[in-house]
């Protein structure tokens, strides 16, 4: 059972915790539990003083096993700074950005291959708020934001190969040079680089299949 009081202390503390009861079980009971709080942007470390301890039959603390205090670092949020700095009507401020510096360098590292999964590294920032990235006409299957919220990996599951192209090894090899876009609620962001999707044309019945 969660615990929780919406008022601070004296000290300006938040009281919250479970209430776990090893009755039902034999053994030892382990019970991962979860909080989520709101601090300050401009708070750089939170601190939780960790107590442990048995309730009587009157939900009295009883008895205190163990406490101790656990120091939380907290990165920094440039956009909270930038929406209290400038001025909240400013959509140019809050448009997405892709970090174009940070994405392939050259050709082959920009280059797709059609009729299997490719995943697309984009960081940037304000990419993830209802983001749908597109390749050209191709939009992405899926899309995971990274855990610091500074880029995105856009998964193309199966682009498909060009109908034409020029003869390599024989083969006729498909290229097509394609735009990168992310799409946010905030705007649109699109990539200086070009990326190429390859394929064969013989792999188009093993695609269409």
């Amino acid at each position: 059972m969660g615990i929780s009081d919406s008022a601070t202390t004296e000290n300006g503390s938040i009281e919250y915790g479970w209430i776990i009861d090893p009755s039902a079980s034999n053994g030892q009971v382990q019970s991962a539990q979860m909080a989520l709080i709101s601090v300050p942007a401009s708070a750089d470390e939170v601190e939780f003083t960790v107590t442990k301890g048995w309730l009587d039959r009157n939900a009295e603390i009883s008895e205190i096993s163990d406490e101790y205090r656990i120091s939380v670092a907290l990165p920094p949020d440039f956009e909270a700074f930038e929406t209290i700095i400038f001025d909240r009507n400013d959509d140019v401020r809050r448009q997405p950005v892709i970090f174009d510096e940070f994405m392939g360098q050259n050709e082959q590292q920009r280059t797709l291959i059609a009729c299997k999964e490719n995943r697309v590294l984009i960081p940037g920032r304000r990419l993830w708020r209802s983001a749908e990235v597109t390749l050209g006409a191709y939009q992405a299957d899926k899309i995971v934001v990274m855990p610091n919220m500074e880029g995105i990996v856009a998964i193309f599951d199966d682009l498909p190969p060009l109908s034409s192209g020029v003869v390599a090894d024989g083969e006729t090899t498909t290229f097509e040079q394609l735009k990168l876009r992310v799409w946010t609620s905030e705007g649109v962001a699109e990539s200086s680089r070009v990326f190429n999707v390859k394929g064969l044309n013989s792999d188009q019945e093993r695609c269409d299949n």
